[in-house]
């Protein structure tokens, strides 16, 4: 049974509002270290080139055993979709500056250069997951 008390004073009010706000910074914590780490795919139109490269990426990580999201997205899209993501994988020029690590998918098409991309795909994994594991 729930019971639910009133405070009629302005202290008790203000205890409980900051234990409140204490507990939704904690969940929140808690929350970050259950996420997938993920990563943006973006191309033209977010469909064609982007799904094959999120597939190739996909398959990197598991057998790596990277658990992660891949969200593949168009370029237009590319701000909203980069506020959470841990690298991001550019398949077309951007003139945007990005605060994420970003890795060139055209390899991941040509076929040559993409070892050295996965390497800086792991690395940079590796760097989120053990931030993740110090905070």
């Amino acid at each position: 049974m729930v019971h639910l008390v009133f405070f009629s004073h302005k202290h008790f009010a203000e205890q409980i509002e900051f234990m409140v706000f204490y507990l939704l910074i904690c969940l929140e914590g808690i929350r970050g270290l259950f996420m997938k780490p993920k990563i943006v795919v973006a191309c033209g139109t977010g469909v064609a080139s982007s799904q094959i490269v999120a597939a190739k990426l996909m398959q990197f990580c598991s057998k790596h055993s990277f658990d992660v999201e891949i969200q593949c997205v168009p370029i237009k899209d590319l701000p909203c979709a980069l506020k959470d993501a841990v690298a991001y994988v550019s398949l077309v020029k951007s003139s945007q500056y990005h605060d994420v690590p970003v890795i060139n998918g055209i390899p991941f098409l040509t076929g040559k250069g993409a070892r050295a991309e996965l390497a800086h795909l792991m690395q940079i994994l590796k760097d989120y997951m053990s931030k993740l594991l110090k905070a």
